[in-house]
C-alpha cells in the first residue's frame, strides 16, 4: 500500500525527489524551463546580439539568482505542504557529509 502525502502524492517519492541525490538541479530546472521559453520569443526579433542580450539577461540572470537561492526555502515548503518533515531537504547532503563531521568530532569535540 502506497503512503500518500498531503497532496496525494506518494510520499516516498516526494521525499526522493525534493530530499535526495539531485534535488537542487531538478528544482532549478524545473523552474528556469519556464523563463527560458517565456524569454525566448525576444531572440525571434531581428537585431544585434547586444540588444537580445540587453532584453533578457537583466531579468533571466537574477531570476536564476533568486532561484537558487530560494531553492531550499522552496524544498522545504514542499516537504511540510506533503506532511513530510522539513529537514529532509537536507538528508542527502547530511549522509554525503556525515565523515567530516564525525571527523570534526573526533578532532575537536561534539559542538555546543
Amino acid at each position: 500500500m502506497l503512503r500518500k502525502g498531503a497532496a496525494g502524492l506518494d510520499a516516498d517519492w516526494v521525499r526522493n525527489d525534493l530530499g535526495g541525490k539531485g534535488a537542487t538541479v531538478r528544482t532549478m530546472i524545473r523552474f528556469i524551463l519556464p523563463a527560458v521559453v517565456v524569454l525566448a520569443p525576444f531572440w525571434l526579433i531581428p537585431t544585434t546580439l547586444y540588444v537580445h542580450a540587453s532584453m533578457t539577461l537583466p531579468i533571466f540572470l537574477p531570476y536564476v539568482l533568486f532561484t537558487h537561492a530560494l531553492n531550499k526555502v522552496w524544498r522545504r515548503h514542499l516537504l511540510s505542504k506533503n506532511g513530510l518533515d522539513p529537514d529532509l531537504a537536507d538528508e542527502y547532503k547530511r549522509t554525503r557529509d556525515a565523515h567530516i563531521h564525525r571527523g570534526y568530532i573526533e578532532r575537536y569535540g561534539p559542538r555546543s
